[in-house]
């Protein structure tokens, strides 16, 4: 999947679905840092459509086990 098939999946399937779920917007959308995920297009569309609803990958700590603040 890149980034142009993941955001035609998103606009015209996944957050449609969504929203017809939460029809009072009372959700959060969250991605991981796959490459389709983090491509420009798809990053300004869910900015654009879902505001605060949003959070980036940037925003969200990662759980990777490699990233043990004890180490």
């Amino acid at each position: 999947v890149n980034g142009p098939t993941y955001f035609a999946h998103l606009k015209n399937e996944l957050i449609p679905a969504i929203e017809a779920m939460y029809p009072n917007n009372d959700f959060i959308f969250i991605q991981d840092s796959a490459p389709s995920h983090r491509s420009s297009i798809v990053q300004n569309y869910l900015k654009d459509k879902l505001k605060s609803r949003f959070v980036k990958n940037t925003e969200w700590p990662p759980s990777s086990p490699e990233c043990n603040p004890l180490d």
